[in-house]
């Protein structure tokens, strides 16, 4: 009889991989077939519904689509604990906004095809966020841990 090996868990730089990994394969989808770099058609409007469904590459794009999906959460789970481990919130809050403004006209490009689109931004934006509200919740925890109004007005959370 052979012990059982220890168990194993992630550690933040597989999770990291992982999330950018999917997050490339979702931006392969994204950009690539329904931006219409591979698909001119599908972006200009010429290609019908029918049509579309049986198109080999919009199989390809949901996989990659359905794929990326992973992305975010793990992203969020990475900034949660990225957040609760940082001695520096505005620090972290900045890089993240520098990082923002960077990938911004990047991001732009490669799905809208202009260096600034308004009407989206790149994930960092609502990552920035999440900081902002993590940051209010703990300025206004009570005493006993948990979060006081103002802090619960800071989020929007009050249901």
């Amino acid at each position: 009889m052979t012990a059982l090996s220890p168990r194993r868990t992630f550690s933040g730089t597989a999770l990291k991989t992982i999330a950018c990994i999917t997050m490339l394969v979702d931006h392969i989808g994204a950009s690539c077939i329904e931006a219409g770099i591979l698909t001119p058609g599908l972006d200009a409007g010429t290609l019908s519904q029918d049509t579309l469904s049986a198109y080999p590459l919009y199989r390809l794009d949901m996989v990659l689509r359905f794929t990326g999906r992973l992305a975010f959460p793990l992203f969020c789970f990475l900034l949660v604990e990225g957040f609760v481990h940082t001695h520096n919130v505005k620090g972290y809050l900045g890089r993240l906004v520098l990082f923002g403004l960077l990938s911004e006209v990047p991001f732009d490009l490669a799905f809208f095809r202009t260096p600034f689109f308004p009407g989206a931004q790149n994930v960092y934006w609502t990552l920035a966020l999440g900081v902002l509200a993590m940051a209010g919740l703990r300025h206004f925890e009570k005493e006993n841990g948990l979060p006081g109004w103002q802090g619960l007005v800071f989020t929007g959370r009050w249901h």
